[in-house]
């Protein structure tokens, strides 16, 4: 039996605020805005430059920047699989846009599915349980590996990163939720992440995308 290391936080503030517009809303307007309970904020990147939700006739408006073009796609790809995958909502992907100067933008609709619906795990409740886990084997054997630049400046630090685990149990993304603030060492730590083996912990195992936080430490030489 493989060894899983398992972690999960609590949502984020700003989803908070957003049930308490909800509650505070009434009729048609509340209807609207429960489109933008699609977003599941556990999955922002802490690279992000900008992040925000806001509700539209055609269900929830989502627009980000981000300071590359690789972190705008990842972001926009990981908002629309867990919607997708978890609230069978409908996504709709903008194009990604901008220059290194202004940030890299984009814009991601996501909708309701026909008929309404209930989210499998649904982001202003967060489960009794990690519903994830990394094998701490493979872990070991497959460590990040920074390059040879970052390590001969002595960079260091810790970076925390949210895999995306599918039914499956194979990890479809992975995103920084807390930064080295070193580019060259959380791209070490996302490639790393994507070479470990994950479990999910459901029993029987639920549909839809599993989230685990794991904390992937480099060290001064």
């Amino acid at each position: 039996m493989p060894l899983f290391f398992r972690l999960f936080a609590p949502p984020r503030g700003r989803h908070a605020a957003l049930l308490l517009a909800l509650a505070l809303s009434g009729g048609a307007q509340a209807d609207t805005r429960s489109a933008c309970a699609l977003v599941d904020w556990r999955v922002e990147d802490a690279r992000m430059q900008r992040l925000e939700a806001t509700p539209s006739s055609a269900g929830c408006r989502i627009d980000g920047v981000a300071p590359t073009a690789d972190i705008a796609r990842l972001q926009q790809r990981v908002l629309a699989l867990v919607a997708e995958a978890n609230c069978a909502a409908v996504a709709s992907p903008g194009a990604v846009d901008g220059n290194a100067r202004t940030g890299y933008g984009f814009t991601l609709t996501l909708a309701p599915p026909a008929g309404g619906g209930v989210c499998l795990q649904p982001p202003e409740t967060p489960p009794a349980e990690p519903q994830a886990g990394v094998d701490m084997q493979s872990r070991h054997e497959l460590p990040p590996v920074p390059p040879d630049t970052a390590r001969a400046a002595g960079q260091h630090g810790v970076a925390m990163v949210v895999v995306l685990v599918d039914a499956d149990e194979v990890p479809v993304a992975s995103l920084i939720a807390r930064s080295t603030g070193v580019p060259a060492l959380d791209a070490a730590a996302l490639e790393a992440s994507q070479r470990w083996t994950y479990g999910r912990h459901e029993m029987p195992r639920a549909p839809g995308i599993g989230l685990v936080r794991v904390p992937v430490p480099f060290d001064a030489d």
